[in-house]
């Protein structure tokens, strides 16, 4: 191969490497435990994670969105809670960190995993928050997290470092990228693949929905839980919203586990729905991806709003690539072709190295 040929096919090579950087750095799409971290304060400012970065953003109620924080000691967050004097909270995902967010978007320790004890009897560290594991900050600033030790527990960890075990004996599923929240009588509501428990204190209340015959159906075929509950909040009325990844949709449960969606929120079809709040009739959605990327939607009566899309531009990138390597190929052979019959025709009748004959 020609020199000629080496340089530009090296320039072909960087200029498609470079593209796919491009489109690598991009907002990420949700991961193998996507954030259902949203929730939206008094004010109507929605804040929200944004999967797989250490960023949180926030919309406002005139729809300005705007990055909230951006701290690599996050790393990739999973949930957000708001507590009712609207404090503000996170949990880094691999060191067990819980930080308290100020009305400037920067941090202050609240919580720290390592503090905790490592000698107690029939006690084994864990990390609050790690890797998509829920938590939850009380007004007494008290937190509540996920631990394994020969089954999976919720415990609160109270400011003296004191952990106690909540539910009693119950054994609860897989809670690893499930959510925790708050209800209007002070029960501690978890979500755990397919069910919805009420906690309190040393009792643990199972609210499941009746399933559809069709849901019945897929899950004999798939062989998976019909439903996967991840999001989790609820109204002051104790209505149980949950966001069904599986399905692509919000269930809402009365406070005895029966399903009573409205059908304005029951029509509604999103990609991977892992997080939801609640404020007044509106129903706030954190989606991780779908057809149009993903982002935040408000759900009303009155219909569907996209507050944030995330991952749009990163679709566009995705689907412009292959447009633009085929350009590139049929540029690059169009005038390999062109120079390779130019260069035939000059070379014509003459030895290389050798001056030609007049």
């Amino acid at each position: 191969m020609d020199p000629l040929r080496k340089t530009r096919l090296a320039g072909m090579v960087r200029r498609m490497t470079a593209a796919l950087l491009l489109i690598a750095a991009l907002p990420a799409a949700a991961r193998a435990h996507p954030g259902s971290g949203l929730v939206v304060d008094r004010a109507g400012t929605v804040y929200f994670v944004v999967p797989g970065s250490h960023r949180i953003m926030r919309v406002t109620r005139d729809g300005h969105a705007s990055v909230f924080v951006d701290d690599g000691r996050l790393r990739a967050p999973h949930h957000l809670t708001l507590r009712s004097d609207g404090a503000l909270f996170v949990a880094s995902d691999h060191d067990g960190v819980v930080w308290r967010i100020h009305t400037d978007g920067s941090l202050e320790e609240h919580f720290r995993s390592a503090q905790l004890p490592r000698s107690a009897p029939g006690f084994s560290p864990f990390a609050v928050g790690f890797g998509g594991d829920p938590f939850t900050v009380d007004d007494a600033g008290e937190v509540y997290a996920v631990r394994t030790i020969l089954a999976v527990e919720v415990v609160r960890i109270s400011r003296t470092s004191e952990v106690k075990r909540l539910g009693g004996e119950t054994r609860f599923g897989d809670l690893h990228g499930s959510s925790f929240a708050w209800g209007p009588e002070g029960g501690l509501y978890v979500t755990d693949t397919d069910r919805v428990w009420r906690v309190l204190a040393d009792t643990a209340v199972e609210l499941r929905p009746a399933l559809t015959w069709m849901e019945r159906i897929q899950a004999r075929l798939v062989d998976l839980p019909p439903w996967r509950a991840m999001g989790l909040a609820l109204d002051s009325l104790g209505n149980i919203f949950v966001a069904d990844q599986r399905q692509g949709r919000v269930r809402r449960l009365a406070p005895n586990g029966r399903e009573n969606t409205p059908a304005w929120i029951a029509e509604v079809r999103f990609g991977q729905p892992t997080g939801v709040t609640v404020s007044g009739e509106n129903v706030y959605v954190l989606d991780a991806g779908g057809p149009l990327g993903g982002g935040v939607w408000r759900i009303g009566p009155d219909g569907r709003t996209l507050l944030y899309g995330s991952r749009r531009w990163r679709l566009v990138a995705m689907l412009l690539l292959p447009v633009f390597v085929s350009l590139l190929t049929v540029a690059w052979s169009r005038g390999y072709r062109r120079r390779a019959s130019s260069g035939s025709g000059d070379d014509a009748g003459s030895v290389p190295g050798t001056p030609s004959v007049v």
